[in-house]
């Protein structure tokens, strides 16, 4: 057998060592890959040496003039273009490359170019703005306009009102179809300016007929000098400011001012029958007598038609119209005083008109309810001062008679409505909605079903709906025990209760109800709980343990963390987003009756937490500040 010797060994080992070094020096193969392949100039790139062979030395063409002898280099594409990417690595047995044609895909930005079909002009300014970019690759996808008066758009070719005044920057901002975006501003770029406020007024005439010397006063404002255009519904004009113009025939003119300032601005106001030059005739038409309450009209027939008409109806109250309608609420005898403005005339005319009382109405009936059909009514009327009677008894029928009786031949509840018309033909009427009500009693109970710890004492109240007066109630509690008092108390002790009402009317109609489970009584329970972990990081769970005795029959849970949150879970989870100690309550519930166990700083969570804030800066849309708001970092 041979044997070789401890030398012999750490020879041969040395030997097979250097012989797979140099296996795997020779071995070497270039490969590379980077984050991105494509995109928008300007283009980071970073490249990632992926050789083989435990390379030593590395030189990378990187297709825009750059060389590196990093292992792992990055480098800036400032123009569009393919780039060609050309890789030499080494070891100490040799080198490899790899080349990789047209690797890198650089996309151009969009050329930023728009016109608008206005730059100036008067407020309210439309404006057309027309998108003349180019998207540089690809094609362009969308746009974003800001206009500069806080309106954006995201059409190709918007329109925009400027309505107020001032000079404004307009941006476009535009992406192409490789995701490049490219921006461009043009500072008061569009300029509005304020048009002036035509306004004026008329001095007073000297009389009612032609020829008449009329004084008009320019009242109106704007920046800077101004021209003036006035048409005074004649056929003449004048440039003056506040001219005075002779009238040598009557009747109804408009006058018309136009103003203009030096960008060219214009505003124009129009006063239709401004003032009347005539032999005014005032008159208007009324009858001459009405009811207190009932629309009285009058109508202004004045002859030429005046440019207003103000009333006084001699009760303290006024209206102004041709043609107005008034409500008289007393009797009595008014004078009605019609003011007529013709312009540069004022007129007035005068009327009495006699106002009647209106009759009082009033009625009662009996009997009113029922619950089974049919049902007689007998109605007594009430009324005053009439002389005609017109009842509505809500089932379709009517009747003339002063008192009537009325027979109901079907359930339900009916309105019963009296018009009454005295003398003189004034009117008054009454109704009362649901007067009658045929239909058979509905019983229910306020306030069922209801819980609550043993021994629970409540009040029963019925309600009944429909049918007559009641005459028997009566009651069973579900506990063997019963009453036939209208509101009785009854004391119950621990368990669930079916509740039963049974009502009798005078007509002998009944109603049952039965509220299941209408009552439940409970013993108080004990709470209890556990937690686990109690002292844990923020964002990681807690589990919450219910350990009240089963016997205790617990039918609801409520878990308040500390926190502000909630949970109604027997055995809930919660996470905590905040650090500190936190009292835990649970309130646990059988049949109503409750327990709370509440544990100060039962649940503690240790920091750290992330948290920041933005801060945007108006000023300069593009900024952004950053401010770390972290607790306990």
């Amino acid at each position: 057998m041979f044997t070789l010797t401890k030398a012999a060994k750490a020879c041969v080992l040395s030997l097979f060592s250097l012989f797979m070094v140099v296996m795997v020096n020779a071995q070497i193969t270039a490969n590379f890959s980077s984050n991105i392949t494509s995109g928008c100039a300007p283009l980071v790139v970073n490249f990632s040496d992926q050789s083989t062979g435990n390379p030593t030395s590395w030189k990378w063409d990187l297709g825009n003039g750059t060389i590196s002898v990093l292992r792992n280099p990055s480098v800036i594409y400032i123009n569009p273009g393919q780039y060609t990417i050309k890789l030499v690595a080494r070891n100490q047995s040799g080198a490899d490359s790899i080349i990789r044609t047209q690797y890198i895909q650089v996309y151009a930005k969009p050329e930023i170019l728009f016109s608008s079909n206005v730059r100036s002009g008067c407020a309210p300014l439309l404006v057309n703005f027309n998108d003349l970019s180019t998207a540089g690759s690809g094609t362009v996808s969308s746009w974003q306009w800001d206009f500069g008066n806080g309106t954006l758009s995201t059409q190709q070719n918007p329109s925009l009102t400027y309505s107020s005044s001032g000079t404004y920057n307009v941006s476009l901002r535009v992406t192409n179809s490789f995701g490049c975006v490219n921006t461009k501003t043009d500072t008061n770029f569009i300029t509005v300016s304020n048009k002036p406020v035509a306004n004026f007024r008329i001095g007073p005439t000297s009389n009612c007929g032609a020829p008449v010397n009329v004084s008009f006063y320019n009242q109106s404002t704007g920046a800077g000098p101004l021209t003036y255009l006035w048409n005074f519904g004649d056929g003449q004009t004048s440039s003056d400011s506040s001219p005075v113009h002779t009238y040598t025939t009557g009747g109804n003119f408009t006058v018309k001012l136009i103003i203009t300032n030096a960008q060219g601005c214009s505003d124009t106001i129009t006063r239709t029958n401004a003032f009347s030059i005539s032999n005014n005739i005032s008159s208007f038409v009324s009858p001459a007598s009405a009811c207190a309450g009932s629309p009285v009209t009058f109508t202004n027939n004045s002859t030429p038609n005046p440019s207003g008409v103000t009333w006084d109806f001699g009760d303290s109250t006024t209206a102004i119209g041709s043609i107005t309608s008034h409500i008289f609420d007393n009797p009595g005898i008014y004078t009605i005083t019609a003011y007529n403005n013709f312009g540069t005339c004022l007129d007035s005319v005068k009327r009495n008109i006699l106002i009647h009382p209106k009759p009082t109405v009033d009625f009662s009936g009996s009997p009113l309810s029922s619950c089974i059909a049919p049902l007689n009514v007998n109605f007594v009327n009430n009324s005053t001062d009439a002389v005609s009677f017109n009842w509505n008894f809500g089932d379709g029928s009517t009747s003339t008679a002063p008192a009537p009786s009325h027979n109901y031949v079907g359930q339900g509840n009916f309105n019963v409505k009296l018009t009454v018309t005295s003398s003189q033909g004034c009117t008054n009427n009454k109704e009362f909605a649901q007067y009658v009500n045929i239909q058979p009693p509905v019983a229910s109970v306020v306030g069922l079903p209801q819980k609550g710890c043993a021994p629970l004492v409540w009040t029963f109240v019925p309600r009944v709906v429909g049918g007559d007066s009641i005459v028997s109630y009566q009651w069973n509690f579900g506990d063997s025990t019963t009453s036939t008092e209208p509101r009785p108390t009854h004391s119950f002790n621990a368990g669930e209760y079916n509740i039963t009402l049974i009502i009798v009317t005078a007509s002998g109609c009944t109603d049952t109800v039965t509220y299941v489970k209408g009552i439940k009584a409970g013993n108080r329970p004990h709470a209890a709980f556990s937690a686990a972990p109690r002292d844990v990081c923020a964002y990681l769970p807690v589990l919450f343990t219910d350990e009240t005795p089963i016997a205790d029959s617990v039918d609801q849970w409520l878990w308040h963390f500390g926190d502000g949150a909630m949970s109604v879970a027997q055995n809930p989870q919660h996470i905590y987003t905040d650090t500190g100690y936190f009292d835990v309550r649970l309130i646990v519930f059988y049949n109503g009756c409750a327990d709370t166990l509440i544990i100060p700083s039962y649940i503690h969570i240790t920091p750290p937490i992330a948290a920041f804030t933005i801060v945007v800066d108006c000023k300069n849309r593009l900024k952004r500040k950053f401010n770390d708001k972290s607790i306990g970092a």
